[in-house]
């Protein structure tokens, strides 16, 4: 019930955002008509592995099913970096979702939440705060998004993606750190400061707390499970800490740089440059009034 009541606020939110600016129509016929066509569709989204040494990851949950097709027919359609597909279900997913998945994303692997204890427990027994923390503290449901990647995945490189982007352009920065060797590590720069909070009122430092996880790409070598161990032992587990997963990309990562917030956007208006936009929360509504309008065209809905 408090879920669906934190729901109904958002969209009235997002109705009377949408009113103020005039898009009202634009939105409610994206979201509830156009935006569902997707789910018909009758050609695969997915396209031919282009690097072996790379897998991506999405973790995703029911309420965000269509928003993860459409942003994934982008990322195939714009993308020349293309690895192993993972979409891992943070617990939400029907049966109905996996299937729409399996239709449009044939060679995915579903990850369910129960995967990484059942399969690597005796690994994650080395470090034993981090599996404390993704085993006893469900409400950090993010950590399956920071934890899972680095042990369901064998792949050199990873390549982490939330669900609420659409991709404009290849992301040509991506596709050529991956070509020099992949030895640094990048993330997002966020508008907002990450509010993760740690034991005595501390928080992170402003160098780490702008990045976000809604992009980040790093050689598996560079996520150092010490300072991943001193993170969580930093943590205060009794604050809300929602965004754990970014602060801990951005505290854990060694070698990290920003990508370029002109090309990966939260922020900057969408135009010809423009790799990709992060439709956050705040921006939520834009999802449809910016991005599948720009799409539909060529899923010719």
């Amino acid at each position: 019930m408090l879920k669906k009541l934190k729901a109904l606020k958002k969209e009235i939110f997002y109705i009377r955002k949408t009113l103020a600016i005039g898009q009202a129509p634009i939105y409610f016929v994206n979201k509830y008509f156009i935006a569902n066509k997707i789910k018909k569709a009758k050609t695969v989204f997915e396209k031919e592995i282009t690097n072996n040494e790379l897998s991506i990851h999405l973790l995703t949950c029911h309420r965000d099913i269509t928003m993860l097709l459409w942003s994934l027919f982008s990322f195939y359609k714009n993308s020349k970096v293309v690895g192993k597909l993972f979409i891992h279900n943070d617990g939400s997913l029907i049966k109905k979702d996996k299937e729409l998945i399996r239709k449009f994303f044939p060679s995915a692997t579903i990850i369910e939440p129960d995967y990484l204890v059942k399969e690597f427990s005796s690994e994650l027994d080395k470090y034993p705060i981090i599996k404390k923390f993704r085993i006893e503290y469900t409400k950090y449901n993010l950590l399956k998004k920071l934890i899972d990647p680095y042990f369901v995945s064998d792949k050199k490189y990873l390549l982490i993606l939330d669900s609420d982007i659409i991709w404009f352009k290849n992301p040509k920065e991506i596709e050529d750190e991956l070509a020099s060797g992949g030895n640094r590590s990048h993330m997002m720069r966020g508008q907002r400061k990450c509010c993760v909070e740690f034991k005595g009122g501390k928080i992170m430092e402003d160098r780490l707390a702008y990045f976000n996880s809604g992009v980040v790409i790093f050689n598996r070598e560079n996520l150092n499970f010490k300072k991943l161990t001193e993170f969580f032992n930093s943590v205060d587990e009794t604050k809300e800490n929602y965004f754990i997963d970014q602060a801990g990309y951005a505290y854990g990562l060694d070698n990290l740089y920003p990508l370029s917030e002109k090309l990966y956007s939260l922020k900057e208006k969408v135009d010809n440059d423009t790799v990709m936009f992060h439709y956050t929360g705040p921006l939520r509504y834009k999802f449809y009034t910016e991005g599948v309008e720009l799409l539909r065209v060529f899923l010719a809905i």
